[in-house]
């Protein structure tokens, strides 16, 4: 039998990411029929805002280019196809986040877990189809050598259990943001606020487990597959006054307040900088302005770009000073305030 052809690999992963249904905790007789392309990052406010000519930069580790050759390169998007996901249907992609898309983003619990929810969503989404799309990816050695087959078959086997595991994390925090959603009860949310002067030269969003904080430090251990880790969440965002990062998490969550703690330390003229380690090595979801990109030193961009790749090739295994200071110094973001509800203290 023939080995499938590099064209037919992508069509079969490409089918797990088009599904189409909506992850309302509510989804049912309340939807609509319509399922729509949901931004995770608003089109109107922060992509626009970096857009040329309504384009901006992407990469992203299910590229077809990172199959064939173990790396990525920037690749423009129309910004109306750009942070989508098919995972809402339009009623309640309109009734959930109406707060944060018809407003300007404020620093309280009830905004920062709009965001938070949002983008735990997208992650639930892409988590469930990376495990459907497992299937197919069995496939891939067919007319291979049999030692390359049982190679592939323990690769492949090892990537199970991992994706498997996280989507059982996933789906156990999304029952906790579930019911925080529909009982508008936001008391446990917590959230640091970086208000920037100026309009970032990229923006993000995702939902991760960090592992290692702004001074080094183990902030916990992820490859117990039976341990559930603990979730924050991360924006970089635009809007009128300028920008903003925002990290968010629900319930006690230690290991965020020490993720937090150690960037607070930093003294304004360091937190940009921070921001944009933290930024590409722990979050996919992340737009680029085409201008800012070109202008970059190739040096700068291979280093951002092997960032974007750590834990997506298994010889780019995370550092504990991932998160240091690496000397670059690629973008000027004036802070102008620090925001949140954390005691530090206690």
């Amino acid at each position: 039998m023939s080995s499938p052809t590099f064209g037919e690999k992508l069509k079969d992963i490409r089918k797990s990411f088009n599904r189409r249904y909506c992850l309302h905790p509510n989804a049912g007789s309340q939807c609509s029929h319509q399922i729509i392309k949901a931004h995770t990052i608003q089109r109107s406010g922060s992509l626009t805002k970096l857009a040329k000519n309504q384009h901006i930069y992407t990469f992203h580790p299910g590229d077809a280019e990172l199959m064939k050759t173990g790396m990525l390169s920037p690749r423009r998007i129309g910004i109306n196809k750009a942070s989508t996901f098919t995972g809402f249907c339009d009623f309640h992609d309109n009734a959930t986040f109406a707060p944060i898309e018809n407003h300007t983003f404020e620093s309280t619990p009830k905004h920062t877990f709009l965001l938070s929810y949002r983008a735990l969503c997208r992650e639930f989404y892409m988590k469930r189809a990376r495990v459907e799309h497992i299937s197919s990816i069995r496939t891939f050695d067919k007319g291979a050598p049999v030692e390359k087959q049982i190679w592939w078959m323990a690769q492949v086997s090892a990537m199970e259990r991992g994706e498997r595991s996280s989507l059982r994390h996933l789906e156990r925090y999304k029952s906790i943001y579930d019911h925080c959603l529909l009982t508008e009860d936001y008391v446990e949310v917590q959230y640091y606020v970086i208000r920037i002067g100026c309009t970032p030269d990229f923006v993000c969003s995702g939902c991760v487990f960090p592992d290692y904080d702004f001074s080094g430090n183990k902030l916990q251990t992820l490859t117990n597959l039976d341990e559930i880790p603990q979730l924050i969440s991360f924006s970089v965002l635009a809007s009128d006054l300028g920008g903003l990062a925002v990290f968010g998490w629900v319930g006690p969550t230690p290991t965020a307040v020490k993720l937090v703690q150690t960037l607070d330390s930093l003294p304004n003229d360091q937190i940009s900088h921070a921001l944009v380690r933290f930024s590409f090595e722990y979050v996919e979801n992340i737009f680029m302005s085409i201008d800012w990109w070109d202008q970059l030193a190739e040096r700068v961009k291979s280093k951002l770009i092997l960032r974007s790749l750590t834990g997506a090739r298994p010889d780019l295994e995370r550092r504990f000073d991932c998160l240091a200071d690496d000397g670059l110094r690629i973008v000027s973001w004036p802070v102008l305030a620090r925001q949140t509800n954390i005691d530090f203290t206690t």
